[in-house]
């Protein structure tokens, strides 16, 4: 199995988000790793959805606002969507 991340810039929207992301969770008991909490962070910020092969990873930010989906969910939604065209296309040809 492949693992692959994408590198995003932690600029300071993104670094002020995670220290009151962190700074909350703990508030409240809660530990969190690290990269997780700077990848919910650069979720939030730029309004993106967390693609992740461990869903449960997230669970605890999603209070908060992220999404977080399985990999295999979203290639099976896009592809169901991607022949849903084609064949909307097709219906359009004819």
């Amino acid at each position: 199995m492949f693992k692959f991340y994408v590198v995003e810039n932690l600029n300071v929207e993104v670094l002020k988000h995670s220290a009151m992301l962190l700074a909350d969770l703990l508030k409240h008991g809660i530990t969190a790793n690290a990269i997780d909490v700077f990848n919910a962070s650069i979720a939030m910020v730029n309004n993106l959805v967390v693609l992740t092969d461990d869903v449960s990873r997230y669970n605890m930010f999603t209070k908060y606002g992220l999404i977080a989906m399985p990999i295999k969910e979203f290639f099976e939604k896009f592809k169901n969507e991607v022949l849903r065209d084609r064949d909307a296309e097709r219906v359009n040809a004819i």
